[in-house]
């Protein structure tokens, strides 16, 4: 075994949740405003004697990072994809069509064939291997939880958890009792500092420094893997730092720093302090020299969860700044980390420093991700290439980077990164938190979302903030990473999420797998998207009528004749919703509560002896039907489904908020804001019978009908465009009322002098009840009052727009299934329907007959 004088000593520095930009250290080609605001004074130290990268790459959450790094493989390939905790325990969460993979490795990183990193350095070259503070490798009662079953002489206070019940030793780091352990976050193996005002970053440093003393005594090079708790969650105050922070203003701003963001940095400023600490202990102990520091983040920095605040008034979920979104993300926020090499202390007699000299204050752009410590560290540690016989390396030994020359070797220069995150990280399945994979080449990044298909294309190099999407500028660049990233994913035999309702693999789908139409729209069989015609035959048959099914982005099955245009009636509706949702989107109207009296002053004025209860009528009230105008509720407090009402929104919003003549409507609302983005192929109108007869009545084809629903199904994305806010989207079509709001008691009340109807000529107007299915004049899928779903055969977000009696007109979108079918002039409303609470909507047939077609 070598001794301490042939091996150089190895401190891997982890900080955990900590972001490219949580720290005093630019990493971009300037300072930014963070960078002003953080105070981390070592690793300013660390960057001056030392190599910084500016592109350095990590995985998307904890666990997956900490397996990288100790197997040299991608996460695609050891499995580990998700935040650990327990063996048996799934960690993610869902989306409306997927749930996470059903082989990924909950249980975590265990002992196997493949040695990991400390177990090569302490069998092999005759290291001391010492881990401290996190561990997060297995799950609880398994032995990988355990960091001493993986190949660490030395744990300190490493377990399952992935992060502290508390840093504070007042509170015995999340322990219940003084000396006592309290599963899961409760911080093993420290119990001498409970009850004491030892910060949890303190005490793991102070226990390092021991464990680096001992193996100085015994003259055994040592590896420490540093890997603090700080700063992930809770955000809780390093009281030393806090006046540093707490009621204080942004530097050179008026802006006052949040405490939430007071406390961070504080955090931020004490695990720096560690840093420093552990140099000028190696300092002490005269081994500075033969000791290489390397500083790293295990993934982009808390924004959506815990800090979801608005950093310096630039918005929330903005604390990666220029970087979008943070941690559990598609976007760079969340992957691009901080990465710095130096020795402790540089000395140019040092042997170990001649043969691994690294410039003083240098900067490289080679991008490195964390399978690539792996290989990289043995590099140093034995002064040569490690090769394995047991284990495939998905890391490349990144040393000719840190040395400043230029690679010339192609595994380094020229190859891809591939991240891959087939999960749910927390919280709503948008910003780029739904499951994802994506590839970087060069300057190209390409993202894919497995929930709607989608992908996008980024230059980063011009974008690193990845604002523009540049699919369909570059297809043929779009193309080419796709491909790759698909290919190097089978390779690697990765798992892919599933689907909720037919508990299938949902694997990456190429850019031409899944389509948006153009101007013309392309036709496939639907035996080769999975359906079995012998089933869908049978839905013609049942509505009649015309009608058009699309799958995955293409047509698959018609009837009828899906070009010609015709009327849908109250299958218009969610028209509405979709332009005053744009309303509010583009700054026309100041949100869903506005009055709608500040557009139709005269509502002010109506129902003097109701307390004149239609000027607290909002635009809320009228897209959701609750609006009790003509009857006598106040707004808000019963269920009227009324065609006034819906004559009072329509003028209201396209002449009132849009301005427009009603003549005008379709060439200055309608066209340019939405048939003209999605390419309609065929006449559209919402004046079906002319400007002076029902005006809001929608005339549109099949076709083009199932275009507005896919591009629902898509999340209001259409190609590079995003014509919606995702979570607009969700939140009109997955918003029901509520099952105690009752239905309008019919009783007339005072309307507007010569209001119109879209429809009904009935005074009072009350068709029908909402069943706990209605959500922003959606149609949903429901419990109603007696449990029964609306459509016991449809997946629970399906959706639809239903015109007439049972909706002989209509459209019905099925995200679970990826599938959008319309239909017109069909004998639906002939169907019996004879309990309504308790038997199937007549709609409920063709949805039976979608899933069977799925799944034979």
């Amino acid at each position: 075994m070598a001794s301490a004088s042939e091996r150089p000593n190895i401190i891997l520095f982890l900080a955990d949740d900590m972001g490219w930009q949580d720290t005093s250290v630019p990493f971009w080609d300037k300072p930014t405003p963070f960078n002003r605001h953080f105070r981390t004074p070592n690793m300013e130290r660390l960057a001056k004697q030392g190599r910084r990268f500016t592109q350095a790459y990590a995985c998307a959450v904890c666990s997956p990072t900490r397996t990288s790094i100790m197997t040299g493989q991608n996460a695609a390939r050891h499995r580990v994809t998700n935040w650990t905790l327990y063996e048996d325990r799934e960690t993610s969460g869902k989306t409306p069509r997927l749930l996470p993979p059903r082989s990924w490795k909950k249980q975590g990183l265990q002992q196997g064939k493949s040695p990991t990193l400390p177990q090569v350095l302490r069998d092999d070259l005759g290291y001391r291997t010492i881990h401290a503070g996190k561990a997060h490798w297995g799950g609880y009662d398994t032995q990988g939880s355990d960091p001493l079953t993986l190949g660490f002489d030395v744990n300190i206070a490493g377990h399952a958890a992935g992060g502290p019940g508390h840093y504070h030793g007042e509170k015995n780091y999340g322990n219940a009792e003084l000396g006592g352990r309290t599963r899961p976050w409760g911080v093993p193996g420290l119990e001498a500092y409970h009850g004491t005002d030892t910060h949890l970053t303190e005490a793991l440093t102070l226990e390092a420094q021991t464990a680096i003393t001992d193996a100085v005594k015994d003259k055994k090079p040592f590896y420490l893997y540093m890997a603090h708790y700080a700063v992930h969650a809770p955000i809780q105050p390093h009281d030393t730092y806090m006046s540093n922070y707490q009621g204080k203003n942004y530097s050179g701003t008026q802006i006052s720093i949040p405490e939430n963001e007071a406390r961070y940095a504080s955090m931020v400023e004490g695990m720096d302090a560690s840093l420093g600490a552990l140099i000028r202990h190696v300092e002490s102990l005269g081994i500075a020299e033969n000791t290489l520091v390397m500083f790293a983040s295990d993934n982009g920095t808390l924004s959506l969860h815990a800090r979801g605040n608005s950093p310096r008034n630039t918005g929330a979920n903005t604390h990666s700044w220029p970087l979008r979104e943070g941690k559990g993300s598609a976007y760079e926020g969340c992957t691009r980390v901080p990465l710095i090499v130096s020795w402790a202390k540089p000395h140019s007699a040092s042997p170990f420093q001649r043969r691994l000299h690294i410039p003083a204050n240098s900067i490289s752009e080679i991008q490195v991700i964390v399978e690539d410590f792996f290989p990289t560290i043995l590099r140093w540690a034995s002064g040569r290439a490690y090769r394995s016989e047991t284990s495939v390396l998905d890391g490349v030994d990144f040393t000719s980077a840190l040395l400043g020359e230029h690679p010339q070797h192609s595994s380094l220069r020229d190859r891809s990164l591939v991240f891959h995150y087939p999960h749910q990280w927390t919280g709503q399945p948008n910003g780029g938190y739904q499951p994802h994979s994506a590839i970087r080449r060069g300057d190209w990044k390409a993202i894919y979302f497995y929930d709607n298909h989608t992908w996008e294309l980024y230059h980063l190099k011009y974008d690193i903030g990845e604002t523009s999407d540049l699919s369909l500028v570059f297809p043929e660049v779009l193309h080419s990473l796709a491909m790759e990233l698909k290919d190097t994913l089978l390779k690697r035999e990765a798992d892919w999420p599933l689907n909720r309702w037919t508990s299938k693999d949902e694997p990456i789908r190429l850019p031409q797998e899944s389509v948006i139409p153009g101007k013309t729209w392309e036709k496939r069989s639907a035996r080769s998207v999975g359906l079995n015609e012998r089933h869908l035959a049978h839905i013609p048959e049942y509505l009649k009528g015309r009608g058009m099914i699309v799958k995955d982005g293409f047509r698959v099955f018609e009837w009828g004749d899906v070009t010609r245009p015709g009327d849908v009636a109250s299958a218009a509706k969610p028209i509405y919703t979709h332009f005053l949702v744009q309303a509010v989107e583009t700054g026309r109207m100041h949100g869903f509560n506005e009055k709608v009296s500040v557009f139709q002053p005269s509502l002010a004025s109506l129902n003097e002896g109701l307390n004149h209860k239609d000027s607290q009528m909002t635009f809320a009230h009228l897209a959701n039907q609750t609006a009790c105008y003509g009857v006598s509720e106040t707004p808000g407090t019963a269920f009227d489904y009324n065609d006034f009402q819906m004559a009072l929104f329509w003028d209201s919003l396209f002449e009132g908020v849009y301005g427009v003549q009603r003549s005008s409507v379709d060439q200055k609302v309608l066209h340019p804001f939405l048939t003209d983005r999605l390419q309609f192929e065929d006449p559209v109108t919402m004046l079906a019978f002319g400007p002076k007869d029902r005006a809001g009545r929608l005339r549109i084809s099949p076709r083009d009908f199932c275009r507005f629903g896919l591009l629902y199904l898509r999340e209001g994305r259409w190609g590079s465009q995003q014509i919606l806010q995702p979570g607009h989207v969700r939140w009109v079509t997955q918003s029901p009322l509520p099952k105690t709001l009752p239905r309008t008691q019919a009783v007339r009340a005072e309307m507007l002098l010569d209001q119109r109807s879209i429809g009904s000529r009935n005074i009072p107007d009350d068709q029908t009840e909402h069943f706990n299915s209605y959500s922003w004049l959606w149609w949903i899928n429901g419990k109603r009052a007696s449990g029964q779903r609306f459509w016991p055969d449809a997946p629970e977000g399906t959706f639809a727009c239903l015109g007439h009696k049972h909706g002989k007109r209509g459209m019905a979108v099925i995200p679970e299934w990826d599938i959008v079918i319309s239909w017109n002039d069909t004998e639906l409303d002939s169907k019996v329907w004879e309990d309504s609470q308790l038997d199937p909507h007549p709609l409920n047939p063709v949805y039976l007959w979608l899933k069977e077609a799925m799944n034979e």
